[in-house]
């Protein structure tokens, strides 16, 4: 868990002057930039990074202001760029964090 310290919450990992957390704050969300993050750490700034510069136009600049919707446009465009990395089985592995959300073992509401 120390490794969410390393990305999530540091200045010196910041998209668009904001912190990793504030662009996604839902445990689904927490869960894939870890799975990342454990696979291939280098990664996770980057390709969350292309999700936020692809997304926000449509999603908005500031995230405070989304929702549920929002956050998940925004993890479904991180994922499909996720599958374009190097991840090993990034598919794969993305399913089994659904799998928890959707037996209730995490959440993928914003904030949760």
């Amino acid at each position: 868990m120390s490794r969410i310290d390393l990305f999530y919450n540091s200045a010196r990992k910041q998209i668009r002057d904001r912190p990793v957390a504030d662009w996604v704050s839902s445990e689904f969300g927490v869960a894939l930039l870890l799975d990342q993050h454990v696979n291939r750490p280098g990664h996770v700034p980057k390709t969350l990074a292309q999700a936020v510069d692809d997304m926000v136009g449509d999603l908005g600049e500031d995230p405070s202001d989304w929702g549920d919707d929002e956050e998940q446009k925004l993890l479904d465009r991180y994922l499909a760029l996720r599958e374009e990395t190097s991840m090993t089985d990034p598919d794969k592995r993305a399913a089994t964090t659904r799998k928890a959300v959707e037996a209730g073992d995490a959440s993928d509401e914003r904030g949760s």
